[in-house]
């Protein structure tokens, strides 16, 4: 627990970062760096020799060449094919093993994947969503998440905290295996054990600090994507939802209602078939990009009213540092996410962001001047969200 809690405290510290980022970075197999390495850009591919750590920030992060030292990692997606000889920290959405660790693999996110060509040499503790370990492990397994699913061949004891778990028929235990999770595992019949299996069902799965760990983690990582990609839009929809919350709500609210039966109408009536068309297209592009950008937008919203509101209570100077748009929608991201987890009132907070966040969008999208240059920037970036 305590090397989970101390990679989350490193996202908060690295995630700025990806604003610098820009472009695509390759090191190329014919390069050799003699000391530590740091890169940071949209996409970061490593194919040279590393005679010390690798510390790589960026939407695409993937390692394919040899690291002699420690490699730290924080992506969107996190790719290591290469070779390790020191320990591995991860933190990323998708996060992807095919390569070969000689030491300890620490790793948190919402997928983590270890493949058949994969070889972790020391002990493995992850915490996420999904976890698929097909490769091999030396050392022991602790891992955490929702599903869990087993077809490799470790060498030690494995623990399991999970909802479920689903042991392969490739599976080969060399150790002990206990899994803590209130449904019964699927056992494959061909799975090698040397030790039973040991089922402790009495015990929670994830405890809700891990779920709350994992939650805001993923929650960090996707919005300093998000302000990455679009820093002035997410900045200019903060702007306009925190000086006319009211507005943008109602606006939202608005065509949330009007647009669904409206919609329906015109796909009855023949000659507003194409517009029912179009307007179900606007509809569902504003919503999901609301959705997509609503705690980004809220975030930043929050965490400019804190620093504002800090800068006057302790009469700050004007012309003094400011901190960057991405440490400010970090904070109040923070603050938001912890929120979302109250119920009822977190419901509430996510219905306004989103919903205000649209109307945001929506009077932009039909405002003149200067800012009408916005929206067609908006929707060009909305659409690098999805590609890594």
């Amino acid at each position: 627990m305590q090397k989970l809690l101390l990679i989350f405290v490193l996202l908060l510290y690295i995630s700025p970062l990806t604003l610098f980022g820009r472009g695509n970075t390759r090191l190329s197999s014919d390069q050799v760096f003699e000391q530590d390495v740091l890169k940071t850009a949209d996409k970061v591919i490593v194919e040279s020799m590393i005679k010390g750590d690798l510390l790589a920030a960026g939407t695409t992060v993937r390692n394919q060449g040899h690291v002699t030292g420690d490699m730290l990692a924080l992506g969107n997606y996190v790719q290591q094919s290469g070779r390790i000889e020191g320990d591995g920290r991860l933190i990323g959405t998708e996060m992807f093993l095919d390569g070969i660790i000689e030491k300890n693999l620490t790793a948190a996110g919402f997928q983590l994947s270890l493949d058949q060509a994969g070889h972790i040499k020391g002990n493995l503790d992850a915490i996420a969503y999904n976890i698929s370990l097909l490769g091999k492990v030396d050392g022991n397994v602790v891992v955490r998440g929702n599903t869990v699913t087993l077809a490799g061949e470790f060498s030690k004891n494995v623990e399991v905290y999970a909802d479920s778990l689903k042991i392969l028929p490739k599976a080969k235990f060399n150790g002990g295996i206990t899994y803590f999770g209130a449904a019964p595992p699927a056992v494959s019949a061909s799975a090698s054990f040397a030790a039973p299996l040991i089922h402790k069902p009495s015990v929670s799965s994830i405890s809700s600090r891990h779920r709350l760990l994992l939650s805001l983690t993923g929650l960090l990582i996707f919005t300093a994507v998000t302000v990455s990609l679009l820093p002035q839009h997410v900045s200019t929809l903060a702007r306009r939802l925190t000086r006319k919350p009211a507005r943008s709500f109602l606006s939202g609210l608005l065509f949330l209602l009007m647009a669904p039966p409206l919609t329906l109408g015109l796909f009855i009536i023949k000659p507003g078939f194409y517009i029912a068309v179009a307007l179900l297209g606007a509809y569902l592009s504003l919503y999901l990009g609301a959705l997509l950008l609503a705690q980004a937008v809220g975030g930043a919203a929050l965490g400019r009213f804190l620093w504002q509101a800090a800068a006057k209570r302790f009469s700050l100077p004007a012309w003094g540092p400011k901190p960057s748009l991405l440490v400010q929608t970090l904070t109040g991201c923070l603050l938001v996410g912890l929120i979302a987890h109250i119920p009822y009132l977190g419901i509430g907070v996510l219905l306004f962001l989103t919903v205000g966040s649209a109307g945001s969008m929506l009077s932009l999208l039909f405002a003149t001047g200067r800012q009408n240059k916005v929206a067609p920037e908006i929707s060009r970036g909305l659409g690098n969200l999805g590609g890594r």
